[in-house]
């Protein structure tokens, strides 16, 4: 992959004026030879006064893997931008260079070969038509310090801010997506992209999205207030997520479904309208050390026939269940903490997974029967070596469950055990 850096001081990006440097490219026919001239660098002013009077005009100007310095203010688009080479277009950072343009299906695309580098700009979607903001599909794709917004979803087009698919590799760094009606961020194909710093806000659909076999990497980001999920894994999708934060999205903080894989490690999701964590469908990610607090609904929800390996995390003061198993979902947890929720640990349906090793505490409510420990429906699995305590019942097991129960030590509880609870 390939990373670009950029200035990250909000200084001057280039000097007000540049000798531009140039190579001759011959052009043979039959009859004549004619010598082209193609730029390294190309410099552009809003109005036209510099080196090339648009970003269209630059690329066409502009020699392979040069560069195309946009000057502060605002540029605005004929149409949609078409890269077909390497090329680093720059600007003086993402609160002051901005490109507009109002045309479908996709203010800027690329489709390699060689590697695309934006730094420091803004794109704005300004049309009323289906559109994206940026596509790259092919080559590999560097955004540093780049921000888009006002992406429209429809038939032609997803309406992401940005969309990156096939085989592209790159990089996304300290970039934001705001107010897409679609995505903020979508990966698919067999895309592969370390995100870094970055941050998806109130779109219309999820923050960050991953489809088809997408992988890559994601740290230190942030996901709010978006009308989904903060973070949504589909298909088979499998990228490694570290250090995240995903706050106060409409439905999930983090989701998996599909056939879905790879890894969640310290995260947080909190104040989420449903669940903190869920796995869907078979998915079977590995969820370690990460963290659910306060959302509307359970702190991680397991369903489906999914088969998650969770270890090491924690689930406080989420509305319902500190962790949930419903349908057929199996899969392992061990090592976890569920504290304040209304249920810890509960067990549904037809659900098996294996607990060991974990802790359920302060699970109370006015109805007397906040419980540690719940298996209701014809729930099974096991649990093992759990510690459960300060609760109103440390284990309820329904009269149709059947789970296999050791050694847990289950202590000052209301009552310790229940067994052939009914639930309403």
């Amino acid at each position: 992959m390939v990373v670009v850096a950029c200035r990250d001081d909000g200084g001057s990006l280039a000097p007000t004026t540049t000798a531009t440097t140039s190579t001759s490219v011959a052009t043979t026919t039959e009859a004549t030879t004619t010598t082209a001239t193609a730029a390294d660098t190309v410099e552009v002013a809003p109005d036209g006064s510099r080196d090339a009077p648009d970003l269209a005009s630059a690329l066409a100007l502009v020699a392979p893997g040069g560069t195309i310095l946009l000057a502060a203010g605002e540029h605005t688009l004929g149409g949609p931008l078409l890269v077909e080479g390497p090329v680093v277009i720059r600007g003086m950072g993402s609160g002051q260079t901005t490109v507009v343009g109002e045309d479908a299906p996709a203010l800027l695309r690329f489709t390699g070969p060689g590697a695309l580098s934006l730094e420091g700009i803004t794109f704005r979607y300004r049309g009323t038509g289906p559109a994206d903001g940026l596509v790259a599909e092919g080559g590999t794709f560097s955004l540093t310090d780049v921000a888009v917004s006002g992406a429209v979803a429809g038939e032609e087009a997803g309406g992401s801010g940005l969309v990156i698919l096939a085989d592209t590799t790159g990089t996304v760094d300290r970039c934001t997506a705001e107010a897409n009606q679609g995505h903020g961020f979508e990966f698919g194909g067999t895309a592969d992209v370390r995100v870094t710093d970055s941050t998806a806000t109130a779109n219309g659909r999820s923050g960050f999205a991953w489809f088809g076999r997408a992988a890559g990497t994601i740290g230190t980001s942030t996901a709010e207030r978006n009308r989904q999920d903060g973070f949504h894994i589909a298909e088979a999708a499998a990228p490694t997520l570290a250090g995240n934060e995903a706050a106060a999205n409409a439905e999930g903080g983090f989701r998996w479904s599909g056939t879905a894989a790879g890894t969640a490690d310290t995260n947080i999701a909190r104040r989420n309208g449903l669940s903190g964590f869920v796995v869907l469908d078979r998915a079977r990610p590995t969820l370690t050390g990460n963290q659910s607090d306060e959302n509307g609904d359970d702190g991680f929800l397991f369903k489906g026939s999914s088969r998650a390996i969770a270890t090491g995390n924690r689930a406080a003061a989420n509305s319902w269940a500190g962790f949930r198993w419903v349908e057929q979902a199996s899969g392992a947890a061990a090592a976890n903490v569920a504290a304040d929720n209304t249920d810890g640990f509960w067990v549904a349906d037809e659900a098996a997974p294996t607990l060991i090793g974990n802790t359920s505490r302060g699970h109370r409510n006015d109805a007397g029967n906040g419980s540690g420990l719940v298996y209701s429906g014809t729930a099974g699995g096991g649990a093992r070596r759990n510690e459960i305590y300060d609760n109103d019942w440390g284990i309820a097991v329904g009269v149709d469950a059947a789970p296999a129960l050791a050694d847990n030590d289950v202590h000052d509880n209301t009552r310790n055990q229940v067994t052939g609870a009914t639930f309403s």
